[in-house]
């Protein structure tokens, strides 16, 4: 697939981490985490690149120009990862008690993250559907017949009850996969909300060992598929990273992964490879976000904190430039020289960008926070008549 994706940097979800008015006070915010926003960038890149390579320019054979291109779905797993540890750095400890305020809040923050854009994009594709409907092109998207879009599949995009379904805008199946684990986050913070960072590693080893299992067993050597089944265990595995290594010290953590990281490098040799990548990726997050490489304030590119900034974007809406633009491209490849048909790669790459910065600016931001507004001003009126109601019984 993803992204996921998938997920905001953590100083920008904390900016909208107030409380339900008249509450409490809000909390302070937590660091910013710049190394994860670029990964964010990478793993949507990442995604983007294996779409180009399985669609647009799939006659190119982009796999003997871009390295291990034919793996890149694995961009959606890092989200699902990602998005543990971020949550956990920003909401773990909304947790300390599991309330209805609380549990509300969260589910009114993380609606409003991934909701706007992805019903624009659904109710775009509605658009070019109806469109093309009577046209000669062989359905939309990513080259999916017409009867593949139907309004039952419509409706479970909407109602964010689609982790299977690949209709429509083919990258949203992970943004109900994502919903999923948003549900049974506040559960889990909770029910760990004191365990000790050694307990956390026993937790993830037990996590990775189930996981596992199940790849041997069921996966047939590729992740790209049971993306349900993958962020059940990878959004989880996020969460213990972060409490199993954001406080302890950098020396310690790199000494536990070091056999991770060993093994991950060995199975990319053998027929696991993707599941030695997927070790690595929770490595790599482990380090990249862990307290100590934060305050050393290295310099992460703005240009790359910005692209992480508008992943979610540019994961929500890149198959529809492609389904659009990238089918004017595809026709046009026959007629170029190879150098040219190349350098059309980059071209509609930035061409998504261009896209996915106007979604973020138009749609994503400004209606993210328009939905929290008005959803915690709803929450509090329905929060101020239960306690009317519940003092009036109390007077008769």
């Amino acid at each position: 697939m993803e992204e996921v994706g998938f997920k905001s940097n953590a100083h920008l979800e904390a900016k909208a981490n107030t409380s339900i008015p008249g509450d409490h006070p809000p909390r302070s915010l937590p660091e910013r985490l710049d190394g994860l926003t670029a990964l964010r960038a990478i793993a949507a890149s990442a995604v983007v690149l294996l779409h180009f390579h399985v669609t647009t320019f799939r006659s190119l054979g982009l796999g003997r120009y871009i390295p291990f291109v034919s793996h890149y779905y694995l961009g959606v797993d890092l989200f699902f990862i990602l998005s543990g540890f971020i949550l956990a750095h920003v909401h773990g400890r909304d947790f300390a008690r599991l309330t209805p305020s609380n549990t509300a809040q969260f589910y009114i923050l993380r609606l409003a993250r991934i909701y706007p854009a992805h019903v624009t994009v659904l109710m775009m594709y509605v658009c070019l559907f109806l469109l093309l409907k009577f046209s000669p092109y062989d359905g939309i998207g990513l080259r999916a017949p017409a009867d593949h879009y139907t309004a039952s599949a419509l409706i479970a995009h909407l109602l964010l009850v689609s982790p299977g379904v690949t209709s429509w805008n083919s990258p949203a199946w992970s943004v109900s996969a994502e919903w999923s684990a948003y549900l049974w986050f506040p559960l889990l913070a909770f029910a760990l909300r004191r365990a000790s960072p050694r307990f956390c590693v026993i937790a993830l080893v037990g996590i990775v060992g189930g996981f596992a299992d199940i790849y041997f067993q069921y996966f047939n050597s590729t992740m790209d598929h049971l993306g349900l089944l993958r962020v059940s265990f990878e959004f989880p595995a996020g969460y213990l990273i972060y409490r199993a290594s954001y406080r302890t010290s950098l020396s310690r953590v790199i000494s536990v992964l070091a056999p991770v990281v060993g093994l991950g490098l060995l199975l990319l040799a053998t027929d696991f490879a993707e599941f030695g990548f997927v070790l690595l990726i929770g490595a790599i997050v482990a380090i990249t976000g862990h307290r100590s490489t934060v305050r050393r304030h290295w310099h992460v590119p703005h240009l790359l904190i910005w692209l992480g900034e508008i992943s979610y974007s540019v994961y929500i809406i890149h198959a529809l430039v492609m389904a659009t633009a990238g089918r004017a491209a595809e026709g046009l490849l026959p007629r170029l020289s190879l150098p040219l048909q190349l350098a059309l790669v980059p071209v509609l790459f930035m061409v998504v960008v261009v896209c996915a910065a106007m979604l973020h600016r138009i749609v994503e931001k400004p209606a993210r926070d328009w939905m929290r507004t008005g959803l915690f001003q709803s929450a509090r009126a329905v929060r101020d008549r239960f306690r009317a109601m519940a003092l009036y019984t109390r007077s008769l």
